[in-house]
């Protein structure tokens, strides 16, 4: 059976469609796929490998270790270097391994393989992408996507958090300008700005936030 997509909402930077933001769609429309795409989807393995990750202006749809995506790419965010918008499907990324997860802030994007191992690409103004122990901390935009580690507060020379099988990082979620990522241990970390409320903001830039405790069962 050919892979079908719908989507509906707003189409300002063509995440749904290469028509302009005037042609919002209120209503849910058959997207057309690649060539490429329906090629991809026909020869995965199996139906869960095949995902879409939608953000507040991207959409990253996933065929086994390959993502294709479209919209706004003002802060390469969608691995692009020229910026702009992306208003056709283009692949963005090849993965060694199956790709299951990807996360789609406002201005940055992650993509998760199942060996743990994370890219990303896009604004790094609120290190939502380099925590601030980083040596590279000071890079305020990835053109490409650059696979990225989680590190401890005391590993100023840029190294890598433990490697252990706990430390494997099994999911993630996105914000605007934060993230969130859980360990196979039951862990989670945080880096990147958050926001409570209008009067009420706190600040996870100035180092790699843990929050919890918790072991997995």
């Amino acid at each position: 059976m050919e892979a079908e997509l719908y989507l509906w909402g707003s189409n300002q930077y063509g995440q749904i469609s290469n028509l302009g933001a005037e042609d919002d769609e209120c209503q849910p429309v058959k997207v057309d796929l690649s060539d490429e795409m329906k090629k991809a989807v026909a020869t995965t393995a199996s139906a869960e490998a095949t995902q879409l990750w939608l953000g507040p202006s991207t959409t990253c749809f996933s065929a086994g270790h390959i993502v294709y995506a479209r919209g706004n790419n003002n802060k390469s965010q969608l691995g692009c270097a020229f910026g702009g918008e992306v208003r056709l499907w283009r692949e963005i990324f090849v993965a060694e391994a199956k790709v299951v997860q990807i996360g789609c802030g406002w201005e940055h994007t992650i993509i998760l393989c199942e060996s743990g191992a994370w890219f990303g690409a896009g604004s790094n103004d609120y290190h939502q992408l380099i925590p601030p122990c980083h040596r590279l901390s000071e890079v305020t935009r990835l053109h490409s996507f650059t696979q990225l580690w989680l590190m401890d507060r005391s590993e100023q020379d840029g190294g890598k958090m433990s490697c252990g099988e706990g430390d494997k990082i099994v999911a993630l979620s996105t914000c605007v300008r934060h993230t969130l990522f859980l360990t196979a241990n039951g862990r989670c970390w945080g880096i990147g700005e958050g926001r409570l409320s209008r009067e009420d903001m706190f600040q996870l830039s100035s180092y790699m936030l843990r929050i919890g405790a918790g072991t997995a069962s």
